[in-house]
């Protein structure tokens, strides 16, 4: 359940309170999960999750909802996958992939005044999205005209363990390497869609105590 207070008489002449009330909108999805033994040497699982107001359920955090001209709000539809690849080769080997994305729509109104309001208007600039601003006391300072809002997250990695020692009575010792890929689309506004991707490699060795 969402809820908000809106004031009707805001844009009134004197502005006002009066008749201000409180609004509650409901946002649900459907939610479905398996994994499966496909062989015996490889697992294999997928994850759903669709509907409205459900962006917080996913691990980018997306938006759950925005805002009508007239100050209620509406749920934002939005969608997530994962699948995922996990092998076992050998009794010391393990390979694994996995590939998730999750995507929230645009969703518009026009107020009185012709303008576009909700998420993602065609109307919000971005041209400065694409121009590295200088830093500023204290950090880094935003670019100027930048408001390019999310539409979509994906993530791609894949690996491998290899146990290099496994003894009940001694202990595990593993080494793991990992290769991610990750990219952040966003909606088109003037200037055009930015675009984010970061390539990421993660190693290890660790040890397990018996």
């Amino acid at each position: 359940f969402f809820r908000d207070r809106y004031y009707p008489n805001a844009t009134a002449t004197p502005a006002s309170a009066t008749g201000a009330v409180n609004d509650t909108k409901v946002g649900g999805g459907f939610f479905a999960n398996a994994r499966v033994k496909a062989t015996k040497f490889a697992d294999v699982g997928v994850h759903v999750l669709g509907g409205t107001g459900v962006g917080r359920y996913g691990t980018a955090g997306l938006s759950d909802v925005t805002v009508h001209p007239d100050g209620t709000l509406e749920p934002l539809r939005a969608y997530q996958g994962l699948f995922s690849l996990e092998l076992h080769p050998t009794p010391k080997l393990d390979l694994f992939g996995y590939a998730g994305g999750e995507y929230v729509q645009r969703t518009l109104y026009i107020n009185s005044k012709g303008q576009q309001v909700g998420y993602a208007p065609t109307t919000q600039s971005n041209t400065g999205c694409f121009t590295e601003a200088l830093p500023a006391a204290g950090g880094t300072s935003p670019a100027a005209s930048c408001s390019a809002l999310t539409r979509d997250i994906f993530e791609g990695t894949a690996g491998l363990t290899y146990r290099v020692y496994n003894s009940p009575k001694f202990g595990r010792l593993q080494y793991q390497v990992q290769y991610s890929y990750l990219s952040k689309g966003t909606w088109t506004g003037i200037g055009g869609a930015p675009k984010a991707t970061n390539n990421m490699v993660f190693t290890g060795m660790r040890y397990y105590i018996p």
